[in-house]
Formats: C-alpha cells, structure tokens, sequence
C-alpha cells in the first residue's frame, strides 16, 4: 500500500470573522486555514489565524500530549520585505497553564518586552488550545502580510517547529495574508 503525501504548511489567508478571546474554538471556521506542526511525532499543534477590526488574532491546538508545565506554543511574527530577523519582530511564548512570554528582537537578540497580547488557554486531557490576539499596529507587517514561525514543546522536552528557529534566517517562513 502507498500512502499520500501531502503538502500542508504553506501561505495562509487569515479569515475575517470576530473572535472572542476566551481560549475556546467555538467561533473558528473548520475552513479556516492552517499550519500544522508535528508530522514526525504523536505531538501534533495547529495555528489559524483571523482578522477582525485593528486585531489578528490566532488559535493554537496541540494534542498528543498531557498538558504540563514544560509545554509551550511558540509563534514568531516577522516582517515579510527582509529575509532575517529584525528589529521590532515579535516572539510569543504561551504554556498551557495560561502563563505567557513576549519578545521583541531588538538587532541582537530578543529582549522580555510588552507586546500587548491578549491571551486565554483550556486545558483538556491530552490536548490544549491557545488563543491570542495583537494590535495590527504592533506588528511587523507589510501592507497585510507578515511572516510567520510556528513551533511546539511537549512534556518530552522535544521542540518542533515549520522552520528552524536556532538562527536569525527568515527567508523560508510561511506568510500570513491578512
């Protein structure tokens, strides 16, 4: 038997449709578009992303795992007209637990900073959900485009991501439309 393969990480359009930040799925689209982590391990996370007023906001999936507090999401906005980091690119960190960190790459590496996110997780049994959203202002973004990373720790403390994260190269990262 031969088994598909199928291209599932690409540019994504964000959807338009208000989004209460509340750490639930219920307002988000099973159409909506998505980035998927997690091919080679039982961890799997996705990351969709909706626009509605000065906001883009995203939800993040993970299951696979029993939620701990080693466990993280990390998403990694950058600016889509350079090919590395930059300043003023953005990094958010956020454990199922509800605790969250946000960076800023200052030119020389990233630096603890307010980036105003607002967020919310659950918590099930072998799954979590994120949700969290950003002033358009805030971000990095190029007339409606910007650059993203997406990455998950489980509790086997094995980090996976779309691309590498260990260097400041952004040329190979996914655009979200918005």
């Amino acid at each position: 038997m031969k088994l598909g393969q199928f291209y599932l990480n690409h540019d994504i359009t964000a959807s338009s449709h208000p989004v209460n930040v509340d750490g639930k799925n219920d307002e988000w689209q099973k159409t909506d578009e998505a980035l998927f982590v997690g091919s080679d391990s039982p961890l799997h996370a996705t990351l969709r992303c909706s626009k509605n007023g000065n906001r883009l906001y995203f939800l993040a999936e993970v299951d696979g795992t029993v939620p701990e507090g080693n466990d993280y999401i990390s998403v990694y906005l950058s600016s889509p007209a350079k090919s590395s980091l930059s300043s003023g690119d953005i990094c958010m960190k956020i454990s199922p637990m509800g605790t969250s960190r946000t960076s800023v790459f200052d030119g020389r590496g990233w630096i603890t900073e307010d980036v105003y996110c607002n967020w919310k997780t659950t918590v099930g049994s072998n799954c979590y959900a994120a949700e969290f959203s950003l002033p358009t202002d805030k971000l990095p973004a190029e007339q409606g485009e910007i650059l993203v990373n997406f990455g998950v720790n489980g509790n086997d403390n094995k980090f996976q991501s779309l691309k590498p994260t260990t260097d400041t190269d952004t040329s190979e990262w996914l655009k979200i439309h918005f």
